[in-house]
């Protein structure tokens, strides 16, 4: 049973965790303190006593490694709802299931996509992304709600446009192109 601290902020305390700092040296801390204010780390080592006290939150972390967030460097959020749908198929048949799918989506359906594949990196530790959005057509519309959901989530998100100007004719069932 672990010692009830009294809610006076919004910070967290990590306390005795062994911390991988992947600073230039790799160093690995055995057992340190992380605190953490609104969704900043303030510091990491030895937290002073006053501050421990304060806390809004004490986790316990012996046994347990802390490692800084995770980055997903190539990720498309307009597929977040498709996990697993097209895990056999042809490249061009997931391409044409892909763009069949995710064609003609309210900016609402949108957002939700992004809280998907938000939620999933966060319970990773994946804490940056580079979103590989649009697959296909988009408006301006789209562009706000794919950004304004990676704000919502708090996360470090960057988006990587992707332009073409060919037709999806190579990847349109025979007969229909």
């Amino acid at each position: 049973m672990g010692v009830r601290v009294v809610m006076s902020d919004d910070s967290i305390l990590i306390r005795n965790a062994m911390v991988m700092t992947l600073d230039a040296d790799d160093t690995v801390l055995p057992r340190a303190d992380i605190l953490i204010r609104g969704n900043r780390i303030e510091s990491i080592g030895t937290v002073a006593p006053e501050s421990a006290t304060r806390a809004g939150r004490v986790i316990e972390a012996k046994g347990h490694l802390a490692v800084p967030g995770l980055v997903n460097a190539h990720m498309h959020s307009q597929s977040g709802t498709m996990s697993g749908f097209g895990d056999r198929l042809s490249h061009p048949a997931f391409m044409w299931l892909t763009q069949a799918h995710t064609s003609r989506r309210t900016p609402d359906e949108i957002r939700l996509a992004v809280l998907l594949c938000a939620a999933q990196m966060l319970a990773s530790g994946t804490t940056a992304v580079i979103d590989h959005f649009p697959g296909q057509r988009f408006s301006m519309a789209d562009m706000d709600s794919v950004m304004a959901a990676w704000a919502e989530t708090g996360m470090r998100a960057t988006l990587a446009m992707r332009f073409f100007d060919g037709e999806f004719g190579d990847i349109l069932p025979r007969g229909i192109a």
